[in-house]
């Protein structure tokens, strides 16, 4: 009854009143950015710094328990000097390609194939520096270069990551001196063009980028060098291709038809550098991840509100493998287990979104999705046979909302934890407002941007 009842009000706030300014905001519409034009969309179009030139952003996605090293970052996109174009400089927004390369590096082809080497040496050696963790990338920067060359703009960023560690411990059984070093980095291009009035499109969005992840891991011990091990990439890369056309259909409606494939290899090779037969193993995922997208928009009142839908379809699939020397002979049979996983899924979620000024000062936004259809598929691989494993979804509603405050050349944008809201709902009280009931805040993350 609460979620129909926050639906309502959404819906009804929709027909009220001015259009919002800021940008920010496809989270608390849960929206596709691709259809609701969104600020974040110059981190797949780079070319579209031009439309969001001269503006300082600051992210907090920290605020309900996130993790500020990822979630929290800023940047600025400076248009003041023509001739040179638009320029921007982010600091510490993470790169796709930086998500989680621990449990990439240890999935479940390799744990299997760990297990099967059978010396539990080997299996610590590598996984020695700090508990056992390949640490990410730490994001550093993230530049912007952008043009307007007549119809056509240009645009392209370049992204860099790294971290290194060095840890040396000092073992009494057996008595050595092991000294773990772990060194990480990636390095990102993406490049993309506008056009305006291609054919029925009045606008035309393109662009292409590739990211490329490199790992050192190696452990030395003084003695035996029974600890010795080292861990390398091999092909560790992310390639992506996106493309966005609007086509207007009049003075308050648009039609946006959008598409984006993701390619990606996290490919490692572990050496055990004490071993006598130089046994390795070498562990990779492939995946893909194909996006076709629909959506329009519908400015109410005479622009007063915003009513957007859209749905797309979501292919995906991904394949761990494992193969080794295991005492000087090159099999994958030796690896009794788990030989290959491949997973694959296909989704069509869509969702529905309202935005409403209803104050000079305050932006009122609500969505929800929905998917349609969607199903995924498991299949284990075994040096003895096979097993394959299928689940699907279908009816699972999510609702979103947020606000938005404006003032002068400030915007503050705002996503707020749903599930909290609903429980502040059924306690309100004197004393305990919808923010802040139960002693719990509810804005799960916060942009806050100036335009200058």
């Amino acid at each position: 009854m609460k979620k129909a009842l926050m639906m309502m009000f959404a819906f009804i706030m929709a027909l009220g009143a001015n259009l919002a300014l800021a940008s920010s905001r496809t989270d608390a519409m849960s929206a596709d950015p691709n259809v609701v034009e969104d600020y974040d969309l110059i981190f797949t179009f780079p070319n579209k710094v031009l439309e969001y030139k001269n503006t300082s952003d600051f992210r907090l996605g920290s605020l309900t328990g996130g993790n500020a090293t990822q979630d929290d970052w800023s940047g600025v996109l400076d248009g003041k000097h023509e001739a040179v174009g638009v320029v921007g400089l982010y600091l510490h927004r993470p790169m796709g390609i930086l998500q989680n390369w621990n449990g990439k590096a240890y999935n479940a082809v390799l744990s299997t194939a760990f297990n099967d080497f059978g010396f539990d040496t080997f299996h610590g050696a590598v996984n020695g520096l700090d508990n056992g963790v390949i640490n990410d990338p730490t994001p550093l920067f993230e530049l912007f270069w952008g043009k307007s060359f007549s119809s056509l703009d240009l645009g392209v960023k370049v992204n860099y990551a790294s971290n290194s560690q060095k840890n040396t411990i000092d073992n009494t059984t057996p008595a050595d001196t092991r000294v773990y070093t772990d060194k990480v980095s990636a390095l990102g291009l993406q490049a993309g063009v506008g056009l305006k009035n291609l054919g029925p499109f009045s606008q035309a969005n393109f662009s292409a980028g590739i990211e490329i992840g490199s790992i050192d891991l190696e452990q030395t011990d003084t003695v035996t060098n029974t600890f010795a091990a080292s861990l390398k990439n091999d092909s560790v890369n992310d390639i992506n291709v996106n493309a966005l056309l609007q086509h207007d259909m009049g003075e308050n409606d648009n039609l946006r038809v959008f598409a984006n494939a993701e390619f990606g290899t996290f490919g490692i090779k572990i050496a055990d550098a004490g071993s006598p037969n130089g046994d390795s193993v070498a562990a990779k995922t492939t995946s893909d991840n194909i996006n076709v997208g629909l959506g329009c928009n519908h400015k109410v009142n005479d622009g007063a509100g915003l009513v957007s839908a859209g749905l797309k379809l979501n292919v995906a699939s991904a394949k761990d493998t494992a193969s080794g020397v295991l005492n000087g002979v090159a099999d994958t049979a030796d690896f009794a287990d788990l030989t290959e996983e491949t997973r694959s899924s296909i989704l069509i979620p869509a969702f529905l979104s309202t935005e409403a000024k209803v104050a000079s000062w305050l932006t009122l936004r609500a969505g929800a999705s929905y998917y349609l259809f969607g199903t995924g598929t498991r299949k284990d691989t075994y040096t003895g046979g096979s097993q394959e494993l299928k689940n699907s979804v279908g009816g699972n509603v999510s609702f979103n909302t947020g606000f938005g405050i404006n003032w002068k050349n400030w915007e503050l944008d705002t996503v707020l934890d749903t599930n909290v809201l609903e429980n502040n709902i059924g306690s309100v009280q004197p004393g305990r407002g919808l923010l802040f009931g139960g002693n719990t805040l509810t804005v799960a993350s916060a942009d806050l941007r100036y335009k200058f």
